[in-house]
């Protein structure tokens, strides 16, 4: 992680065993990184907080996370959530921490 610790990816929290489907993927298997960092995301945060949602978003980019929310108001940026979900492609998440210096590759 950018602060110089290591990132929380091999610590699961969030995980379903494999259903009827053909694979034998885990439905879900959500590491704590991507829970914790999924929780930064706009839409999340106007989600939990609603119409306080505003004051939490500025204070996450006055801290210097602005790159988290992207620009404020467009829901499509910023870093892309993953939930693990056996259905889910993490490439994208990944290369975004990777990129912004949340993951190293």
């Amino acid at each position: 992680m950018k602060s110089g610790g290591a990132p929380l990816v091999d610590t699961i929290v969030k995980y379903a065993p494999d259903g009827a489907d053909e694979d034998a993927t885990p439905e879900r298997s959500q590491s704590l990184h991507d829970n914790i960092l999924g929780n930064f995301d706009e839409f999340s945060i106007a989600d939990k907080f609603g119409s306080g949602a505003t004051a939490i978003i500025d204070r996450i980019q006055s801290k210097g996370f602005s790159e988290f929310i992207g620009v404020e108001g467009d829901y499509a940026d910023g870093r892309p959530i993953y939930g693990g979900y056996d259905d889910q492609n993490p490439a994208p998440t990944i290369a975004w921490d990777v990129q912004n210096g949340y993951l190293i590759a």
